[in-house]
């Protein structure tokens, strides 16, 4: 929930759905509390639709919200610059609402590693460097290929990534 307040201004790299999302949900109840704290010390105004508590609560989370989305937009493989289509009226939100419930892209890519997906890579090349292990994999691969239970093609596939 804290992530994206720890990378307070951080714009490289990806987040994953869970970040975002717990940090939206962290700017939602500390805005309804700064709301509260507002009408409760007589500094809400309505007008403006915000006190001083909402808007000292707006300032502070201003950077990690556009750090967090960039992101986000990072972890589906977009640019940075596509939060600039939240300006759109109507459209623009709900675009921005469809990439951050998108599923991030799998393995790595330009604008870094998959943070799912990432520690099974390196698990597996801790393995590719002990040859008993890749002799037991390639057993265990051809095991599942007469068991038919993987195809030719992901067999050849598996034992390449193997070797």
């Amino acid at each position: 929930m804290f992530e994206a307040l720890k990378k307070y201004a951080v714009f490289s790299g990806r987040a994953r759905r869970k970040e975002y999302w717990l940090f939206v949900l962290l700017c939602l109840i500390l805005g309804i509390l700064a709301a509260i704290v507002d009408i409760a010390a007589d500094t809400w105004d309505p007008e403006e639709g915000m006190g001083t508590f909402t808007g000292l609560l707006i300032l502070i989370l201003i950077l990690p919200s556009i750090g967090v989305t960039v992101r986000r937009l990072h972890d589906i493989d977009k640019s940075g610059w596509w939060c600039l289509v939240q300006i759109i009226p109507l459209v623009g939100p709900l675009v921005m609402i469809l990439f951050a419930c998108r599923e991030g892209t799998v393995g790595s890519n330009r604008f870094g590693e998959d943070q799912i997906n990432e520690p099974h890579k390196k698990s597996i090349n801790k393995t590719k460097n002990n040859n008993s292990s890749k002799i037991n994999d390639i057993e265990r691969l051809s095991k599942l290929l007469e068991q038919d239970k993987i195809s030719q093609f992901e067999y050849e596939k598996l034992k390449k990534d193997l070797l």
